[in-house]
């Protein structure tokens, strides 16, 4: 995952109109990619399945996503759908976190 085609230029202000997927839309895509960043915690814990670097870019895409959908309807904060994405987007912060993480990947995973 390329940062710039993620649209996350250095200018946040280069790209007006952007519009972001839903963050349950592509968690479920990220998932069906590699499913086993829901496998049990002791896997997750010994490794990385991403790069660093990898895992950075998809945090801070999936990050505008999550903005971008609680922007665009304050109201769906406590849809359940909602809700489970945002369960599901904790978990993959949580292996992003794995002692073998970069520390940019810690800081990113952690804000």
């Amino acid at each position: 995952m390329a940062l710039e085609g993620l649209g996350l230029l250095k200018s946040e202000n280069q790209i007006d109109g952007l519009k972001y997927p839903k963050l349950g839309m592509m968690l479920d895509y990220i998932l069906r990619q590699q499913p086993k960043l829901l496998a049990s915690t002791e896997i997750r814990d010994q490794n990385l399945l991403f790069p660093s670097n990898t895992y950075i870019a998809m945090i801070k895409f999936l990050m505008k996503c999550f903005e971008s959908e609680l922007e665009k309807n304050k109201s769906l904060e406590g849809s359940s759908e909602f809700m489970s994405s945002v369960k599901t987007f904790c978990l993959l912060l949580e292996h992003s976190m794995s002692f073998e993480g970069s520390v940019e990947l810690h800081v990113t995973s952690a804000k």
